[in-house]
Formats: C-alpha cells, structure tokens, sequence
C-alpha cells in the first residue's frame, strides 16, 4: 500500500506543476496580441484530449488488455516529455506600466 501512496504522491505534485507551468509557457511563447487565440486552442485541445483519450484507454484496454495499455499510455508519456523538452520559449520583456508606483502616491 505504500507503493500506491508514494506513486499517487509523485503524480499528484507533477500534475499540479504541469497545470501552473503550461499557462506561463503560454505567455512566454505567444505575443501578446494573440494570447486570447493561443488559450482558446490551448484549453480547447486540453478538453478534446480527455474526452478522447478515456474513451481511447477503456477501447485500448479491452482490446488489448490492461497492462499493454498501461505500456502503451507509458509510452506516450514518454514521446510527449522528450517533445515538451525541445521547447526554448525566450523570456518576455516587459515593459514597466506608463505609471509607476511612485507617481500614485503623489
């Protein structure tokens, strides 16, 4: 029962550091002008992968049996990660707002 505990651990602190980055990576990699574009396909592909993907795993899974599912979702964890691993996104420059925080207390 440990083993579970510790695996649910591990894949519950990458979850929710994959939901905080992948928003940022956003930001980093899109203009500004295109954010509002950006987030709709973002969101909209995020959504259609989970409808597909457990419709696709329970298929998989009664094709071909649970543990070559497991492998193959393994599998496709593994393509994803060395995919998102060749993404250099370059650091936004910002630009301090026309007011500063100065001029407000004024």
């Amino acid at each position: 029962m440990t083993h579970l505990y510790v695996v649910a651990l591990i894949v519950g602190t990458f979850d929710v550091t994959f939901a905080v980055a992948y928003q940022a990576l956003l930001v980093a990699m899109v203009n500004r002008k295109d954010y509002l574009a950006a987030n709709s396909l973002l969101n909209g592909t995020r959504s259609l992968a989970e409808v597909v993907g457990l419709a696709l795993g329970g298929t998989l899974g009664g094709l071909l049996t649970a543990p070559v599912a497991l492998q193959l979702n393994a599998v496709s964890f593994v393509v994803s990660g060395s995919q998102l691993a060749r993404i250099h996104p370059s650091s936004p420059h910002l630009t301090p707002p026309a007011h500063a925080a100065s001029d407000l207390l004024k």
